[in-house]
């Protein structure tokens, strides 16, 4: 396979950028691994930050929320800003990234390799297969989403190992502290 350079995945990707983004609304800027800003240099509310020359190829093989989220977890892009605002991008950037995947894999017109789609469907996503809310289905989503440890739940439930939300009063308050004080009304801020 031909080497491309780095100077042609630049220009292919802001080729790509200016075909995928052009319609997003006007407050999402995106900063190339090497600094450069897309599509000027005009501050706007978000930034997506592309870290490295491999990224956008990296999130259109994702193609999926859960792929993107595995992109950010391994550190392929950064939003900065308004968060808001780059949520709101990142939803038009989905459909986008779909349909460019559809067109023609975004990754081999970068030329470069790509090790999400492996990683994804092999650790991040369930094998769901057959008619949608099927029980055999609907069962192994079920499965994979919480036959895990007690232990992995520790991570985010109180004592009790309650879904809930809480009230911290402080930075220093503890999970089950706050949850107590969200059950018992004393709300943070409120007199009772």
């Amino acid at each position: 396979m031909q080497q491309t350079s780095t100077n042609e995945v630049e220009e292919r990707t802001l080729h790509l950028l200016e075909e995928m983004l052009a319609k997003i609304p006007d407050v999402l800027s995106v900063r190339l691994w090497n600094g450069q800003l897309w599509p000027d240099e005009r501050p706007r509310a978000a930034t997506l930050v592309l870290q490295h020359s491999n990224t956008l190829a990296e999130m259109s093989a994702a193609g999926t929320e859960a792929g993107l989220a595995e992109c950010y977890l391994h550190n392929d892009f950064d939003l900065e800003g308004d968060s808001e605002a780059a949520f709101e991008c990142v939803d038009v950037l989905l459909g986008r990234l779909k349909d460019w995947r559809l067109k023609g894999k975004t990754a081999l017109l970068l030329g470069l390799p790509v090790k999400s789609q492996r990683r994804i469907s092999g650790r991040l996503l369930p094998k769901l297969c057959g008619r949608r809310h099927s029980r055999e289905r609907d069962r192994r989503a079920v499965t994979f989403h919480y036959d895990l440890s007690n232990d992995f739940y520790r991570l985010w439930h109180d004592e009790r190992m309650v879904y809930s939300c809480a009230y911290f009063d402080s930075p220093n308050d503890n999970l089950n502290g706050a949850q107590k004080r969200k059950n018992s009304g004393k709300k943070a801020g409120m007199r009772t």
